[in-house]
Order: C-alpha cells, then sequence, then structure tokens
C-alpha cells in the first residue's frame, strides 16, 4: 500500500501545480500517522500537524470535507504552528481533500503550493481522484488484514498493481504522455521539492489522536 501512496503523491507534484505533497492515514484506532511525503519539507509540515493538533489536512479528516487555504499566511490565527513551518518550508497555498471509503474517515491528501491562490479547478478535481484511488487502495489492504491468507495477499498484490497502472492510463491519457513516463521524471513540472519518498516516510512519530 506504501507504494500507491508513493505513486499517488507523486502524481500530485506532477500534475498539478502543487510542489509538494503528503498523505495522512489512519490506524485501527483513529490515531494519524503520515504515510507517504513528496520531500523532506513535505514530511516537516505533516508531522507538524501531527504534532500541535491542528492543520488543514486535519480539518479536513475530522468532518469530511475538503479544506482549501489560498493563503496560508491568512490562516495564522487559526493554525498558527502549522502555518509558520509551512512558510518556512517555503509554502503559500495548500489543499487538502479527506480521504474516506463510503462513511470511514482513512485519512487526507494534502498539496501545497508556492505562490497563493489555491488549485485550479481541474487540479482540485485530479486531487479528488487521487483522493479516491487513496481510499480504495487502503480498504483492499484492511479487508487483507481481515481475511490474510496467502491467496489473499496475492489478489490485493494484483489489484494495487492493476490501480496503479489505471491511475497512470487515466493522467496519460489526460496530458498526453507514455504511461511509462506517467509517474517519472520527465513528466514532472520542475517541482522545487525532490521526491524523495523513502527517504521520509514517517516512522510513526508525533501522531496526532482525532
Amino acid at each position: 500500500m506504501i507504494d500507491t501512496m508513493d505513486v499517488l503523491v507523486r502524481g500530485c507534484t506532477t500534475f498539478t501545480a502543487a510542489i509538494a505533497a503528503g498523505i495522512l492515514l489512519s490506524d485501527s484506532s483513529e490515531v494519524l500517522h503520515v504515510a507517504a511525503s513528496s520531500s523532506e519539507r513535505a514530511a516537516d509540515a505533516e508531522e507538524e500537524q501531527l504534532g500541535a493538533h491542528e492543520g488543514p489536512c486535519l480539518d479536513a479528516y475530522r468532518p469530511g470535507t475538503t479544506i482549501e487555504v489560498p493563503d496560508i499566511a491568512d490562516a495564522r490565527g487559526t493554525w498558527p504552528a502549522f502555518s509558520a513551518i509551512a512558510e518556512a518550508r517555503g509554502y503559500r497555498a495548500v489543499h487538502s481533500v479527506p480521504i474516506r471509503f463510503g462513511s470511514q474517515r482513512l485519512g487526507a491528501l494534502n498539496l501545497f503550493l508556492a505562490e497563493p491562490g489555491g488549485l485550479s479547478g481541474r487540479d482540485a478535481d485530479l486531487a479528488e481522484a487521487m483522493a479516491l484511488y487513496a481510499a480504495n487502495s487502503v480498504e483492499r489492504h484492511r479487508k487483507l488484514q481481515r481475511h490474510a491468507t496467502v491467496r489473499d495477499q496475492m489478489q490485493v498484490m494484483l489489484e494495487d498493481r492493476v490501480l496503479i497502472e489505471q491511475a497512470k492510463g487515466v493522467l496519460a491519457q489526460r496530458y498526453g504522455v507514455p504511461m511509462d513516463q506517467a509517474f517519472g521524471p520527465a513528466a514532472g513540472r520542475g517541482s522545487q521539492d525532490a521526491y524523495e519518498p523513502a527517504r521520509y516516510r514517517s516512522k510513526n512519530r508525533r501522531p496526532a489522536i482525532r
């Protein structure tokens, strides 16, 4: 599942105006953890939300509604700790989308922008699609945990790969790039944040309880 989350944050920074992205997922006790982030700077902003118990990703997760912040400076009074570190890391706007499967709250997806103004309608729609893919992946893996057999594990791994390929296909068709480049460096927009998911993945530090 972690591979899927990495692919999704890469897709967010490749095909939207976001220069960074991160995904928070809840565990069985509804404690949130960083599942994937596109860079060290993004991981810092996500971890600050968890440690301070504040921020747009948490506010998107709790009621299950999208939070758009066109200018982080305007949110200093609402989320002082998050706003301070986000601005210090070079982020000026943020877009947070809840990750839900039906009525189940699973987490949230954060997209960070270098300039105020927020996402375009097209980019916002793509972020919603990425959150939906994330929700489907999480639900499959939770189902696997409930019915863990070798055959089930192989089936979920296969379905996860199919999901990634479907996401690649949609983006490749929409943006006119080859399938094998849909999430590769050649398709990027020159993001200020290098994509380094493995290095900056959270190791369950500073969780935030709902």
